[in-house]
């Protein structure tokens, strides 16, 4: 299998992403570098084996937990619980990095916070596997979004999955927020740079080979993987690039979520420092007060 998974990546992924950069060899120019054609991640094409979906998924999560890169947004769900919402809702719980890894420090510090994950496409299991990374087993309640019924007091948090979207999910789920909550926050822990373009590069390779064993849970598949036949490295590093082209500025975010022609929140774009080199970039929407 390693063999035809080299040469798919070989052939198909690569020249999704070589030619696009070399047509745009200005990248290193800031606009040019934002403006690059659009491609799509190894975690959702359709030629990536499954068991590379998984691994990569699983490294994420692995990285997230382990430098808490999502604990910049916890502010704003500070604020949202001060102003007496009590509903935190998890939007797309099933991709890796999401707010799911918050949970443990949610409950610590808000007793009577209850924590929805939302989605038609998780379990209890996928959870537990989840809460393993952060020494968590509290209660995450789980409620389908397809027939999802509005709370009063709620807020949702969207991390690291819009990068992910397609246009047509990312219409679909700007929707679903402007419709079912007072607040949400759609929020990306990391940002389009050189520096972050060179880490995926030379550094995320290395930290493939130095953390494999430790990943839970554990898999005899990932040491294979990244030892006997390397793939999982080149692989790593391949997807994070994709997911740095990807990531979409807040000022973009807001204008897709007004295209959807919903006008009933304030939608403010925020850009905050996160001590990697990158920045946290995310929206922050707050519905607005009806004058009786």
């Amino acid at each position: 299998m390693s063999l035809r998974v080299i040469y798919l990546l070989l052939t198909r992924y690569l020249k999704k992403i070589v030619v696009p950069v070399i047509g745009n060899l200005g990248f290193l120019h800031r606009q040019s570098f934002l403006n690059i054609p659009d491609f799509p991640q190894l975690t959702r094409w359709k030629y990536t084996p499954n068991i590379l979906k998984t691994l990569l998924d699983e490294y994420l999560n692995f990285i997230v937990a382990k430098i808490n890169a999502n604990r910049g947004f916890v502010d704003e769900v500070r604020v949202a619980y001060t102003n007496g919402l009590r509903n935190f809702h998890m939007i797309s719980p099933e991709m890796a990095g999401s707010a799911v890894l918050l949970a443990k420090e949610l409950q610590s510090e808000f007793a009577d916070l209850k924590i929805i994950a939302v989605s038609d496409e998780i379990s209890q299991e996928h959870l537990g596997k989840i809460g393993l990374l952060i020494d968590f087993s509290g209660p995450v309640a789980i409620e389908p979004r397809n027939g999802f019924k509005p709370k009063e007091g709620s807020f949702a948090l969207c991390l690291n999955a819009w990068h992910r979207m397609t246009d047509k999910e990312k219409s679909q789920a700007g929707k679903f927020l402007l419709t079912n909550f007072d607040q949400f926050l759609i929020g990306e822990a990391n940002s389009k740079s050189l520096w972050q373009l060179i880490g995926m590069i030379l550094f995320v390779p290395g930290m493939a080979l130095l953390t494999a064993p430790f990943i839970r849970p554990f898999r005899w598949e990932r040491l294979a993987y990244t030892y006997i036949f390397p793939v999982f490295p080149f692989v790593l590093s391949l997807d994070g690039i994709a997911a740095l082209f990807r990531i979409e500025p807040p000022e973009k975010i807001k204008e897709r979520l007004l295209q959807i022609g919903i006008e009933t929140h304030e939608i403010q774009c925020r850009k905050v420092e996160n001590g990697r080199g990158g920045r946290l970039l995310y929206v922050l929407a707050k519905r607005r007060k009806q004058i009786s």
